[in-house]
């Protein structure tokens, strides 16, 4: 961090989940969460294990949910409210078997964020200003039935936020 909270001029702070092995970092967080400017944990879990874990097996999942309950315990306590993942949606748009399979997989997380009042951001690429894309996710999150989810939206070349998602992102 650069600056203070005192001369922050964003909408809030997006913080690497690297950071929060550093105790500087979380005091820092602390600072800016206290002076009312959200932070935003980006990747709470590395994307390269998030990507694969719906379809892994129940044992590899279970390890998984023990991982993220203990980091959503640390940063519960930090007063961070919201964290992301990068699941494959992508992919969940194009194979309906991997879409069902996040699906599960998300709800069994459910219990999780609600014990520590987080919500999940689902990271989505969005290549284009295609309304398909947008109509998909829309969908995708309108299906999961939890109002704590929503997207973390990485936006190429797009200058506005999707009609379809401005009430999810």
């Amino acid at each position: 961090f650069l600056l203070s909270a005192a001369d922050w001029q964003g909408d809030g702070i997006l913080l690497e989940s690297s950071a929060l092995d550093s105790a500087a970092a979380c005091d820092r967080s602390r600072e800016f969460i206290q002076a009312g400017i959200p932070v935003i944990i980006r990747d709470l879990a590395a994307p390269v294990t998030v990507r694969s874990i719906p379809e892994d097996s129940m044992k590899q999942q279970a390890n998984f949910q023990r991982f993220l309950q203990e980091r959503c315990k640390m940063i519960s306590a930090l007063g961070i409210g919201e964290f992301s993942l990068s699941f494959n949606l992508e992919r969940a748009a194009e194979n309906a078997v991997f879409c069902h399979a996040l699906r599960r997989f998300l709800g069994s997380l459910w219990g999780i964020l609600e014990q520590y009042r987080l919500r999940l951001l689902l990271t989505a690429h969005l290549p284009s200003e295609s309304s398909a894309d947008a109509v998909w996710l829309a969908q995708f999150r309108q299906d999961l039935l939890y109002p704590h989810v929503g997207f973390l939206l990485e936006l190429d070349g797009i200058e506005e936020v999707p009609s379809a998602l401005k009430f999810y992102a």
